[in-house]
């Protein structure tokens, strides 16, 4: 079950999180007054997409403030190589289109169908769904310079606030689950963080990652401070916390 929902109810509308204390005070749902927009009839709830880690992306205007920034062109140009050759090799090998495929299409349960012998690459339907994947990321990398990061370096995640305080200002909390269920906390490392449109400098912060045993209930998103002048978010593009989804990537 995911610890994090962008969700409407009974009329209020933003993210809700799991917390434990109010699981023990017997508290089903609570939420802020700010959160409340109209008044409706029913009580139902309706989610409109839940915690959960995407694959993470260069653009043309993330490059060109990380150049700016003092970032060598090389980099750039190895990391697409690297792009373009992870794509040949979904197309020929089966365990990295099993990869790419449960990054981007989790309907099917990609393992068990490698696991069954299944040669993935050549099974009609998962080799045209490979296809399909191989073009729109080939013309993106094209058109806009669109660079996939390895999940090992970056993730995309939905923000929230740290709502036990623990937290200091320029800091931030994510702990994330393998494909086999482990969960990691990134811990003492310095993360860039973003999110689209990025137009300035400032839009790109970097925080540090540290472990926070407060919020070990908190898995697949990334936690921001309470504490500080002005929240983090807002110092990237003027976001707020109410669904955005802001990108990472480890150095």
């Amino acid at each position: 079950m995911p610890c994090l929902v962008q969700a409407r109810i009974n009329g209020n509308k933003g993210v809700f999180v799991v917390d434990p204390n109010l699981i023990n005070q017997g508290i089903l749902i609570q939420y802020r007054k700010s959160q409340h927009k109209f008044k409706v009839e029913h009580n139902v709830l309706e989610i409109v997409k839940h915690g959960a880690s995407g694959p993470a992306f260069l653009n043309r205007q993330v490059i060109t403030l990380l150049e700016n920034m003092g970032v060598e062109e090389h980099i750039f140009l190895k990391l697409q190589n690297k792009a373009r050759t992870k794509i040949s090799m979904a197309l020929l090998a089966n365990t990295t289109a099993q990869r790419v495929l449960e990054q981007t299409i989790r309907l099917y349960d990609w393992e068990r169908m490698h696991k069954s012998g299944v040669q993935i690459t050549q099974e009609p339907f998962a080799r045209s769904l490979l296809l399909l994947i191989a073009q729109d990321r080939l013309r993106r990398l094209k058109e806009k310079s669109h660079v996939q990061i390895s999940m090992s370096d970056g993730r995309m995640l939905i923000g929230t606030v740290d709502e036990t305080n623990s937290l200091k200002y320029g800091q931030v909390f994510i702990q994330l689950r393998d494909l086999n269920g482990v969960k990691t906390v990134l811990q003492n490392r310095q993360v860039l963080v973003t999110k689209n449109p990025a137009h300035f400098p400032g839009d790109i912060r970097k925080l540090e990652a540290v472990d926070c045993p407060a919020l070990h209930h908190l898995t697949e998103c990334i936690v921001f401070p309470a504490r500080g002048e002005r929240p983090h978010p807002n110092e990237i593009s003027g976001s707020d916390l109410d669904g955005d989804e802001a990108s990472f990537f480890l150095f």
